[in-house]
């Protein structure tokens, strides 16, 4: 049940970075990106206001949910792009 949150994470930032990019609308993509980036600041500053097991919490979503929602974003991204160049050619 746990590894659903990473799954769905990678899977809809990789389709919405694809998809942004592929129809000519990157600030899709870039304001699903500065969500994240918020998301990862929100995370860091409430671990380190955290104490005890609030850490763990803060911690697995910041590493299970934002930083592969980056990671997928960007290369969903880049293959948007990427197909877009190719069938420009």
């Amino acid at each position: 049940m746990l590894l659903i949150v990473p799954f769905a994470a990678i899977f809809l930032s990789a389709l919405t970075g694809f998809a942004a990019l592929r129809a000519g609308r990157p600030e899709r993509a870039l304001g699903l990106a500065g969500l994240l980036v918020a998301l990862a600041g929100w995370a860091l500053w409430q671990e380190s206001a955290a104490a005890g097991l609030e850490v763990l919490v803060h911690t697995l979503f910041l590493w299970g949910a934002v930083v592969p929602g980056l990671v997928a974003l960007a290369i969903g991204a880049a293959l948007g792009w990427a197909g877009t160049r190719l069938a420009a050619a």
